[in-house]
């Protein structure tokens, strides 16, 4: 069974004004009963970590490998000092006019606004 998941926000449990959780809800429904079954399960859903990080590390000289063994290639890029940072994109539906009818600013001033939001390129 294949469950797609579309791309959203990455849970947030944090104490704030602002949690975002979710939830798979499941329905059984049994041919031989009157009832059915329901039940939800929590879902954290993550983020692409910046860096990849070795899984294991190397092992020292006096675990040394039998000598019958072919070398392994070595797999693990160096990591950089700091990750690059994230690039930038305007948000789905462009710039909107953030002025409200309490404005009582001239109008040669700007009130074009798009939110920005970092974005991870995978």
């Amino acid at each position: 069974m294949e469950i797609r998941i579309p791309p959203v926000v990455a849970t947030i449990n944090a104490k704030s004004i602002i949690q975002v959780k979710y939830l798979l809800k499941c329905k059984l429904i049994l041919m031989d009963f009157s009832t059915h079954l329901e039940f939800r399960l929590p879902i954290v859903v993550g983020t692409v970590p910046l860096r990849h990080l070795p899984t294991a590390l190397p092992q020292e000289n006096g675990n040394a490998l039998p000598s019958d063994l072919p070398p392994a290639l070595s797999t693990i890029q160096p990591l950089s000092a700091e990750p690059p940072p994230p690039s930038y994109e305007e948000c789905k539906f462009g710039e909107v006019d953030a002025r409200d009818d309490a404005d009582n600013e001239p109008m040669g001033r700007n009130f074009a606004f798009a939110p920005k939001y970092p974005v991870y390129r995978v």
